[in-house]
């Protein structure tokens, strides 16, 4: 794999290429993942309806398949804050890609002039809490069986301190 990655915003033409990605994923990556349905068609349904939510692909340059997704989703449904949500491919788990797919969607939300990027976590999963620690999300409430964590901008992009 060519360490360059490139983000994407998909497009329904990218369905098949999204199928793959999360057919990689295990039983129990459905449950700590599952803002929708996996096959191609619902996926379809979901990238064609994106207006404002995002759904971003990362790939290695050169490499046509997908080695992660992240989503910022509720846009579309009017929240200002919208809700974040990571799968990286198991083969390229442990490297850095879900950092850094925090640190793009953080970047994104906020020159879109979001208050915040909000994020539903299983407490049992232990590696995904202790990231999302570092990279500064608080907890907020709980929701469903898992915490929501909130990551939240101070100042506008661009403001003076």
């Amino acid at each position: 794999m060519n360490g360059l990655l490139t983000f994407t915003r998909l497009r329904v033409e990218d369905s098949a290429r999204l199928a793959a990605l999360l057919a990689l994923a295990s039983a129990a990556d459905r449950t700590l993942f599952h803002p929708f349905e996996f096959d191609e068609d619902s996926l379809r349904s979901v990238l064609a309806a994106a207006r404002d939510d995002l759904l971003v692909g990362v790939s290695a340059q050169g490499v046509t398949d997908l080695a992660a997704l992240y989503t910022l989703r509720g846009l579309d449904d009017g929240y200002a804050s919208p809700m974040f949500g990571v799968f990286v491919s198991p083969t390229r788990r442990r490297c850095g890609v879900a950092a850094l797919c925090i640190t793009h969607a953080i970047t994104t939300a906020r020159l879109a002039g979001c208050p915040d990027v909000q994020l539903k976590v299983h407490h049992d999963n232990s590696a995904a809490r202790a990231l999302y620690a570092r990279m500064g999300f608080q907890p907020m409430r709980e929701m469903g069986g898992q915490a929501v964590l909130c990551k939240s901008f101070a100042s506008p992009p661009g403001a003076v301190a």
